[in-house]
């Protein structure tokens, strides 16, 4: 199932790209912060360190660069969640098991 779904997001990504292929750069830099987000959050599990210390660790205030770019990729996820959660219920697919 989840395999599937991973596919239909990808088709739903590479076909609003070529509706639109201005959203490439968009999906790409999501991506990135994306990526970003969970090694932060990696690193700062491995150290076994709160937000505070990991903040104080890197020489950045908590509520910086850190947690401005962990809440952009939530806030992007959010909205992408949402338009294939509306697709995917015009195309009767549902997520349960």
């Amino acid at each position: 199932m989840e395999k599937e779904i991973m596919s239909y997001i990808a088709n739903y990504i590479q076909k609003n790209i070529k509706k639109n292929p201005k959203l490439a750069k968009e999906y790409q830099r999501e991506n990135l912060n994306i990526d970003a987000a969970v090694i932060l959050r990696d690193m700062r599990d491995d150290l076994e360190m709160s937000q505070k210390e990991f903040a104080n660790y890197v020489g950045k205030p908590q509520s910086q660069e850190l947690n401005q770019a962990i809440k952009e990729s939530k806030k992007r996820r959010k909205m992408t969640c949402k338009a294939l959660r509306s697709s995917w219920q015009k195309k009767n697919i549902s997520l349960q098991k």
